[in-house]
């Protein structure tokens, strides 16, 4: 899927997902919620679709962190 294809709101998400974890080390949905005035569903769809889509091997959960860690950026580079 190339990042035309995303919604605006989809490509903001993504880059502030990808920028969290470049600076943090960490992602949570509280990450996307706190900035994007959304549910944690939201939030929960949007971390599995950027997996699903861009990252398969990119992002694990990591219950210590209570978050998702390890990525190689994607949609912020763009």
């Amino acid at each position: 899927m190339a990042p035309k294809e995303l919604t605006w709101d989809q490509t903001l998400r993504f880059r502030l997902l990808e920028i969290v974890l470049q600076w943090e080390g960490r992602l949570t949905t509280n990450h996307l919620m706190t900035a994007f005035n959304i549910g944690r569903q939201q939030a929960s769809r949007d971390i599995n679709h950027y997996l699903t889509h861009y990252a398969p091997d990119g992002l694990v959960y990591d219950k210590s962190l209570k978050g998702y860690k390890t990525h190689r950026p994607l949609c912020a580079a763009l």
